[in-house]
């Protein structure tokens, strides 16, 4: 059976070399408020929009969540059974950390340091997935050599 889902595994490395440059960007952009001059749009003013946006916080938040998607969900050269279970594994894992630190973060952390930490949080999900997954394809492997 064949998952429609993953992505070609050429994608992966493309992504690996995308997420340094991406990430550095992102904390330019979020601690040392960076914006790309002439990197902006006219909106007229509404309840959702606020009139001149500079999209370059934008352009980091793609940068970087396009380098996450394409390093975590990247077809395997061999993508078999046991793989497939690894993932789902690594999920169920991943939602489980993830909504652990969620239930800290919201009852330890106020005030303006709380929306930083719920910028970081978007990518905490696929950060804290892709680790599960590498250390679990790597634990499988080692269990797999010691058997043979």
């Amino acid at each position: 059976m064949k998952s429609q889902w993953l992505l070609p595994h050429g994608i992966r490395l493309p992504g690996l070399i995308l997420l340094l440059p991406a990430l550095v960007f992102g904390v330019l952009v979020l601690h040392f408020d960076y914006q790309i001059p002439g990197f902006s749009i006219q909106i007229e003013s509404s309840d959702i929009f606020c009139g001149t946006q500079n999209l370059t916080d934008e352009l980091a938040f793609t940068l970087v969540w396009f380098a996450l998607i394409a390093i975590g969900f990247s077809k395997e050269k061999l993508e078999d059974e046991g793989t497939r279970f690894i993932r789902l594994e690594a999920l169920i894992r991943a939602s489980w950390i993830y909504s652990i630190l969620l239930f800290i973060v919201v009852w330890t952390v106020y005030c303006d340091t709380f929306l930083s930490v719920l910028i970081y949080n978007l990518f905490s999900f696929l950060i804290i997935y892709i680790i599960c997954y590498e250390w679990m394809k790597r634990t499988w492997r080692r269990r797999e050599g010691d058997e043979e």
